[in-house]
C-alpha cells in the first residue's frame, strides 16, 4: 500500500461573466483523474459555460498511510 493523499477536483467556469468554481474531494489522485475523464462531466461544462478549466490537485493531507508490519514473535 502506498501513501495516498486527498485530492480535489477543481472546476472553474463562468456564467454570464461571473467566475464560479466547484470543488469535489476524492480520497486518491486516481479517483479524481477517473472522474475528470468522464465524458458527461466534461461535456456539461465545456458545452454550456465559458472559460472552463478542470484539474486534480493533491492536498498534502494523507487519506491512507503505510502501516508498519508487526514483528514476528
Amino acid at each position: 500500500m502506498m501513501i495516498e493523499f486527498f485530492t480535489i477536483l477543481v472546476i472553474e467556469y463562468e456564467v454570464q461573466g461571473s467566475p464560479l468554481s466547484a470543488n469535489i474531494i476524492f480520497e486518491t489522485r486516481d479517483h479524481c483523474e477517473k472522474a475528470l475523464r468522464i465524458d458527461q462531466l466534461y461535456n456539461v461544462f465545456y458545452d454550456r459555460y465559458e472559460n472552463t478549466s478542470m484539474g486534480c490537485y493533491e492536498t498534502g493531507v494523507m487519506s491512507q498511510s503505510l502501516r508498519p508490519k508487526l514483528r514476528p514473535e
